[in-house]
């Protein structure tokens, strides 16, 4: 086990989140936040927390296989004044996607429905879409945060007041298994 000090975090829907802990997905697909310069994602960092977010959420976005797996990402959270981070990542690899459609092959990689995967296509498309893959550890106990305001809103991207520190336990997936799930992302996206 190693200790992490950052202090940047990604927000993401809870329940994906969750699916990232459980090695059920290794992929996110991003294009930039309102609140974000240009609505853009911007450089990803290359180790972070996760923010998760309830906001924006969708069950009916979650293939069916999910929605009942996931149910508690949707429960109402006890200070939601408090984010509490109980994950951390380090990008191993963000592909712009030169044709956005391209996503539509990661069906197999991920718990949204064709639907929301349209809707990543389809919005901004001007905007390049982003095929983040990610190397992530739970944390051996989670962090709460302290609100701050300028972690509302719709952005990508969450700079903390205060660096946070944090013991990381086992990855989401061991060594072997994280390389062939992200052998199976690169043929999809290459092929």
């Amino acid at each position: 086990m190693s200790t992490v000090r950052c202090r940047h975090a990604l927000k993401e829907w809870a329940v994906v989140v969750q699916a990232l802990l459980d090695g059920r997905q290794v992929v996110l697909l991003r294009k930039g936040g309102i609140h974000e310069p240009h609505g853009e994602l911007g450089s990803p960092h290359e180790d972070f927390f996760f923010y998760p977010a309830r906001e924006h959420q969708r069950l009916e976005l979650l293939k069916p296989e999910a929605r009942g797996r996931y149910a508690t990402a949707f429960e109402p959270v006890v200070k939601p004044e408090a984010p509490e981070l109980n994950a951390f990542a380090t990008l191993k690899a963000a592909v712009a996607l030169g044709d956005a459609r391209k996503a539509y092959d990661l069906s197999d990689e991920h718990i949204w429905t064709e639907d929301y995967v349209r809707q990543r296509v389809e919005y901004k498309p001007d905007r390049p879409l982003f095929v983040l893959i990610l190397r992530v550890h739970r944390l051996v106990r989670n962090v709460m945060v302290p609100w701050n305001e300028r972690y509302a809103g719709c952005r990508s991207w969450v700079e903390l007041v205060e660096p946070v520190e944090a013991e990381l336990g086992m990855p989401a997936l061991d060594d072997e298994a994280f390389e062939a799930a992200v052998d199976r992302v690169r043929k999809l996206l290459d092929g």
